[in-house]
């Protein structure tokens, strides 16, 4: 795991504080954009599933029209 590393290298002192808590950053704001990606691609997904429902409520509300009428 990216984050552990960097842990282990700052308490190692292989790697400065400053450079990891900028890795660190860099790590969050892709986390942050992943769960912003899953977001949107869950909502443009139950968007086509309402259309589809939509749609198929109202052939269903023509066929009723159309069998009543008759």
């Amino acid at each position: 795991m990216l984050l552990e590393d960097l842990t282990e290298q700052v308490v190692g002192g292989a790697l400065e504080p400053y450079p990891a808590s900028v890795a660190g950053q860099l790590v969050g704001v892709r986390l942050r954009l992943l769960e912003f990606e899953r977001r949107e691609k869950e909502t443009l997904e139950l968007e086509a599933k309402l259309d589809e429902m939509t749609e198929a409520l109202e052939r269903q509300k023509e066929r009723s029209a159309y069998g009543s009428a008759g």
